[in-house]
């Protein structure tokens, strides 16, 4: 079978698998409060740590996470994509999870879902995201701005530590979902220099 058409067809499942919001998914589940209409309204496993409880928002985030890095592991070892390919189907769940086709386009903010994306990818660059988003929540108490810097960092790390296993199509690909990340967060950005963003703590 062509390889491009595998291509294709597993970054269409993995969008379809992206789409998959768990917070919504939980919420009915358990019946619980819709995390869209309560807190700050957005489908994520912050939101719904802070609606329903930590027990659900772990839930939702390792759902989140999972579903990016299951279908990456496939993909690199059954069908034995390149780095350049891992980065399109990681890419195409996390683009699922922001504007899922099952919940009228309108998902969480990504970041869970792309670590799971990052981690498989680059388990060196998942931890250093992961020590500035740690470094940051703990410092500020904004888990917003961890995310928003990890999103940041997410494309620097990838051009400085694996550049020579991608090509220009798949980092160009990095450095607009890196964007794409923090565009998500522009409210809670808008919301922290106005000193109205919640805190973790």
């Amino acid at each position: 079978m062509d390889l491009n058409f595998i291509l294709i067809l597993s970054v269409i499942l993995a969008y379809l698998i992206g789409s998959l919001n768990f917070a919504m998914i939980i919420s009915k589940i358990f019946k619980l409060s819709n995390p869209k209409t309560h807190g700050s309204k957005n489908a994520g496993a912050t939101n719904m740590a802070r609606v329903s409880g930590a027990k659900y928002g772990i839930i939702v985030l390792l759902g989140d996470a999972l579903k990016a890095i299951i279908p990456m592991l496939i993909c690199r070892y059954v069908l034995n994509f390149s780095d350049p390919y891992l980065v399109y189907v990681g890419s195409a769940v996390v683009i699922g999870h922001l504007f899922p086709i099952y919940f009228n386009f309108k998902g969480g903010k990504g970041i869970a879902t792309g670590f799971g994306f990052i981690l498989v990818l680059s388990p060196l660059i998942a931890l250093y995201l992961l020590v500035i988003f740690v470094i940051t929540v703990a410092t500020t108490r904004y888990v917003s701005l961890g995310s928003v810097f990890a999103a940041f960092f997410m494309p620097i790390f990838s051009l400085l530590l694996i550049r020579d296993k991608l090509n220009n199509p798949s980092m160009i690909t990095l450095i607009i979902l890196g964007l794409l990340l923090i565009v998500m967060h522009h409210e809670n950005i808008k919301k922290i220099f106005n000193k109205t963003e919640t805190k973790a703590w």
